[in-house]
């Protein structure tokens, strides 16, 4: 979140980035950043008070935010996706719906919502919730093929405990892979409305090459800045970002030579921290977690939250030691998680 940059002060120089492209003039109140996308990772606020306000839950601001970080404030195209496959089942309020990545992450939620259900009224609606896949069809000269979205249907009070776990445990579904749905599944006229930009052009966006003008603005922008490329090669470019890691960890001073198959790829940081835990806690006898060092704070609320519970030791110096090797005596099978850069856990366990 940007905060406190009216820009007042500053040399037109210094306002620009270096790529050129964009400056603070071009930020909105509340708009993406970085701006001239729809899949801005978080949103400008000129004023400290405006955060204050945010935080402060003045809703006068939070209805002018329009996008956010991904675990946290859902992207638009995922809402509409959301919204679509429950037009489609003929359903509306007190019902909503929720896309995941895959079956199994919604039974991981079921079973995550059971568990925190507050009232009588939630845990009833929890089990009441419905799981199924939406079929999205390409058109007949689409070079895609058809894709099944999972989702689950269930009754607005329990929005709460699907947000709680989508944010915490980062199993998401990416805003890109929603918007390819909906162009997949939407007329020409539904897209002009669903997936259209409101971003403005900038002087270098504004030099369009001809063969792309026919394009939808973010598909050009994406592919002018190499964000993104063909859906159909999606495998070997996996398989290539596995093998530049094994090849980067093989690199350090290690007794263990990583190969490619050593690499899991995940959707989000979260969900690899997330996956690891699952995975320490299916293959050894349950038992409490330890985080050793301040970590991401999330990453605490997955160890506490999932498996029986979480052994904190947030300083992580030499007295935090000793208690650890206690700990360790006293405990038969502790799964611990050393801290670690965040960045180091973005993307791979």
């Amino acid at each position: 979140m940007v905060n406190n940059i009216s820009g007042e002060g500053l040399t037109q120089s210094s306002k620009e980035v270096k790529n050129g492209s964009w400056n603070l003039d071009d930020l909105e109140f509340c708009g993406p950043v970085p701006p001239h996308t729809p899949y801005g990772v978080s949103f400008f606020l000129p004023e400290w008070d405006d955060l204050v306000q945010l935080m402060e839950e003045n809703y006068e601001v939070i209805n002018k935010v329009k996008y956010g970080y991904t675990r946290v404030f859902i992207h638009k195209f995922i809402k509409q996706l959301n919204k679509k496959i429950l037009n489609s089942l003929g359903l509306e309020s007190p019902y909503t719906c929720f896309i995941f990545p895959s079956s199994r992450v919604i039974q991981d939620y079921l079973e995550y919502s059971e568990r925190h259900a507050e009232t009588p009224e939630q845990l009833e609606s929890v089990k009441a919730a419905r799981s199924d896949k939406y079929r999205v069809c390409p058109t007949p000269d689409s070079p895609f093929e058809e894709i099944l979205v999972d989702y689950v249907i269930f009754d607005k009070c329990i929005l709460p405990l699907v947000l709680g776990f989508w944010q915490i445990t980062g199993e998401n579904v990416s805003s890109r892979f929603a918007a390819h749905c909906l162009r997949m599944s939407s007329n020409e006229d539904e897209n002009k409305d669903t997936i259209k930009s409101e971003a403005k052009f900038s002087k270098e966006m504004r030099k369009i090459d001809p063969s792309k003008a026919g394009l939808e603005y973010e598909v050009y922008l994406e592919e002018c800045l190499g964000a993104s490329q063909a859906i159909e090669n999606e495998t070997f470019y996996k398989e290539t970002i596995k093998t530049r890691i094994a090849t980067g960890l093989a690199a350090g001073e290690t007794e263990i030579i990583p190969q490619h198959s050593d690499v899991y790829l995940f959707p989000t940081g979260m969900s690899s921290i997330y996956n690891t835990l699952r995975l320490a806690l299916n293959s050894f006898e349950p038992a409490k977690s330890v985080c050793f060092g301040f970590p991401y704070k999330d990453t605490k609320k997955v160890l506490s939250q999932f498996g029986p519970g979480c052994v904190f030791y947030g300083v992580g110096e030499s007295e935090d030691l000793g208690q650890l090797e206690k700990l360790l005596e006293k405990e038969k099978n502790p799964h611990v998680t050393l801290r670690v850069p965040q960045q180091s856990t973005s993307k791979v366990s």
